[in-house]
């Protein structure tokens, strides 16, 4: 049979509002994820799921007068080693409790939500050839490098002031 690809499907039922079926549609149409010419809610659902997809609150108000965490850490599991970057709002040693992987921190900064938000965008984008994809799956696992990335180029960018990036 020609057409789509089936796939192990579940269904799923919740209660929400009365334009919000619709709307998920026409998000999902507008991110090119369709089905029989209307928007796929549940494309667009798994996207989010597997993070091909991250959502963000539209509303950051808080968020920007909030400081945090920029940190540089070597991820260590039995099987691979990496570097992460990544932002928290924990002090970094109440970052990684109880983890089945050993995290060595080489950086961290601490400023506003909004500075720290726009080194780690910048950092990602600048050294974006080192990207990795961890085979162990983890929270935060989209925010990694090769262990040959430059990390005294990325301390440096995290070490200066917010104007850096913008």
């Amino acid at each position: 049979m020609v057409g789509r690809k089936k796939l192990d499907r579940t269904n799923i039922h919740a209660r929400v509002g009365v334009e919000t079926a619709d709307k998920l549609k026409e998000i999902a149409q507008k991110l090119g994820y369709i089905y029989n010419d209307e928007g796929s809610t549940g494309q667009l659902l798994d996207a989010i799921a597997t993070e091909k997809i991250i959502l963000i609150h539209k509303d950051r108000k808080l968020e920007k007068s909030t400081r945090k965490y920029l940190y540089l850490a070597e991820v260590i599991f039995p099987d691979e080693t990496f570097i992460k970057i990544g932002i928290t709002g924990l002090p970094i040693n109440k970052r990684f409790p109880g983890k089945k992987y050993q995290v060595n921190v080489i950086n961290q900064v601490e400023d506003l939500f909004t500075y720290v938000l726009k080194k780690e965008e910048f950092i990602l984008t600048q050294f974006a050839q080192f990207s990795y994809r961890p085979i162990n799956d983890f929270d935060g696992r989209t925010e990694c490098f090769t262990s040959e990335v430059p990390i005294t180029e990325i301390i440096e960018i995290m070490n200066q002031s917010h104007a850096i990036c913008g």
